[in-house]
């Protein structure tokens, strides 16, 4: 089941965060010089001293400037909702949210690369491929996945605990430059039942 929504303005984006928050102290270099790795400041009981007073701070700065810790983020509006199984055109410029049993799936179109199709209704010696490359989230993953799809539209590949197939793709063959927003890809993300460890 597909449910759609009318594109919200910026492609249905949302920012993840509403005020970004200092980088931890342990992860901060040293001003002085560019790549220089973080220095000690003291030693001992001085040095915990120290450290408890600058966490204090730290700790008021954050407060006082009513900055986002908390570990959930906001997650972005998708223009259409797609259960895990379910086929779903998907078009440059749409974010696309499976919803699986037990974990989620951003999807969106973020580029062409080459396409080399056979023009419909010719022969051709080499049938030629079509780069498809898809930016992808899951609860656990944020990356990005690159599908060689063959001239019937038909590929699979796997991203984190879901596989993600191609059906069809629009136009099915190259006959002149092809504009990005004209590309329409038929999917479906299904959940993997026991996807590897790491991934």
């Amino acid at each position: 089941m597909v449910v759609r929504r009318p594109p919200a303005p910026g492609n249905g984006r949302r920012n993840r965060r509403t005020r970004p928050c200092p980088a931890p102290i342990s992860s901060r270099r040293s001003s002085s010089s560019p790549g220089a790795k973080p220095q000690r400041i003291a030693r001992g009981f001085a040095g915990a001293a120290l450290l408890g007073g600058v966490t204090a701070g730290l700790v008021v700065v954050l407060l006082s400037a009513n900055c986002n810790t908390s570990a959930t983020a906001t997650l972005p509006t998708p223009d259409f909702r797609a259960s895990a199984g379910a086929s779903f055109p998907l078009r440059a410029g749409e974010l696309g949210l499976v919803v699986g049993a037990a974990n989620y799936l951003f999807i969106s179109m973020s580029s062409v690369g080459l396409d080399t199709r056979c023009p419909p209704a010719e022969t051709c010696e080499d049938p030629g491929f079509l780069d498809l490359n898809l930016d992808l989230e899951t609860r656990d993953n944020l990356g990005a996945l690159r599908l060689r799809v063959p001239p019937g539209g038909e590929t699979v590949g796997t991203y984190g605990a879901f596989e993600i197939r191609t059906h069809r793709v629009e136009p099915d063959g190259r006959t002149a430059l092809i504009p990005l927003i004209e590309y329409v890809v038929v999917l479906s993300a299904t959940e993997r039942e026991t996807p590897p460890a790491g991934e």
